[in-house]
């Protein structure tokens, strides 16, 4: 008996982990099938456990995104069960946003996948700074190569370039 009240105990403590989590934290079936979804994943997609458990994970995944999840998912094994990577998904309001994604597959004693659990988190704001900031240095590239105005970064410590534009080297004369 006190051992049993000792594991409805520890339980206890670790769903309250996995609830106050701000991570969205779901488990699925090799077919796709949601058997959990903390309530920051609810939150997220708008849904409750319970429309999402025996629901398919496929609709909150872009066409273009899902059959490259796919090929994360089935790439996992015994000796690699976990992978990092980043797709977007279908948010609430039917917002296409950018997520980070740590799954990890779950195996039987045969070595098969029984089930996947996965930790994820939005990264959206951070894709789209990268990408203006990719479109930002490419203008200013396009700029200097244009008006054939270069510019470098001079490290006083080192005494030495850090980084330098490609015309620069054009503008000196030199490779």
């Amino acid at each position: 008996v006190r051992t049993q009240e000792v594991l409805l105990e520890r339980e206890q403590q670790y769903r309250a982990i996995v609830e106050d989590q701000t991570d969205l934290i779901c488990r699925y079936l090799p077919d796709g099938t949601f058997t959990f979804a903390n309530d920051a994943y609810c939150r997220y997609f708008g849904q409750s456990a319970d429309q999402l458990v025996g629901a398919k994970i496929s609709p909150l995944i872009p066409d273009d995104d899902l059959e490259m999840v796919l090929e994360q998912l089935q790439s996992l094994d015994v000796d690699r069960p976990t992978i990092t990577y980043e797709h977007r998904v279908v948010a609430l309001g039917g917002e296409i946003r950018w997520q980070q994604w740590t799954d990890r597959a779950l195996f039987d004693d045969a070595g098969s996948v029984v089930e996947y659990q996965s930790v994820g988190h939005d990264i959206h704001d951070r894709r789209i700074a990268e990408a203006a900031l990719r479109d930002s240095e490419a203008r200013l590239k396009r700029a200097q190569e244009t008006t054939r105005i270069g510019s470098f970064i001079w490290d006083e410590v080192k005494d030495e370039v850090i980084t330098r534009s490609d015309v620069i080297y054009d503008i000196y004369g030199v490779s």
